[in-house]
């Protein structure tokens, strides 16, 4: 009857580690992908404050600091402040496609960003195309699909870096696959 017991407790406490276990590990990945907000400064004075085209758009609310996300996207240089409706507006012109594709865009964005190893490319590519390129972040379903293959043969393209995996993520992905 001890035996049972003590193989029993044995059971729990390697059940209990591997819970805690993946719950640390499904935590940290969690925290890491959420991207922090832009910090907010009271007193800063907004960049674009009096540079509207038609004037009809005030600065107001507090000033949020340029990463360098939104600075690709706005034009302006990283670290610069802009007051809350400015930013509001940056953050809505950037959620357009960005590339500057010859086959055509489709009607959705993707949800992950145009990769950095990729802005010479669409930035020189882009130069010819004045009238209808913008520089940003984002880009459509169909130039995330097309991007790589069409831009491959341009000087200025970087293929992709292979990631390497370690053996905790291979065991991780493998028991939340299998459940």
């Amino acid at each position: 009857m001890s035996v049972s017991c003590s193989k029993l407790r044995l059971k729990n406490s390697i059940t209990i580690y591997l819970l805690s276990f993946l719950i640390v590990v499904s935590f940290v990945v969690r925290t890491s992908s959420v991207q922090p907000k832009s910090k907010k400064y009271e007193k800063a004075k907004c960049y674009l404050s009096g540079k509207t085209r038609a004037g009809n758009l005030r600065c107001s609310g507090v000033c949020h600091i340029i990463d360098e996300k939104l600075s690709r996207s706005s034009r302006l240089p990283v670290g610069s402040f802009l007051c809350n409706s400015h930013y509001n507006r940056a953050l809505a012109d950037d959620n357009r496609c960005s590339c500057p594709s010859s086959w055509g865009h489709s009607s959705s964005i993707h949800k992950a960003c145009i990769p950095k190893r990729l802005f010479p490319v669409f930035d020189s590519v882009g130069e010819k195309q004045k009238q209808y390129y913008k520089p940003g972040t984002r880009w459509c379903i169909k130039c995330f699909k097309r991007a790589d293959s069409t831009f491959m043969k341009h000087p200025l393209y970087e293929p992709p870096q292979k990631r390497s995996t370690s053996l905790g993520t291979c065991l991780v992905k493998h028991f939340f696959l299998k459940f």
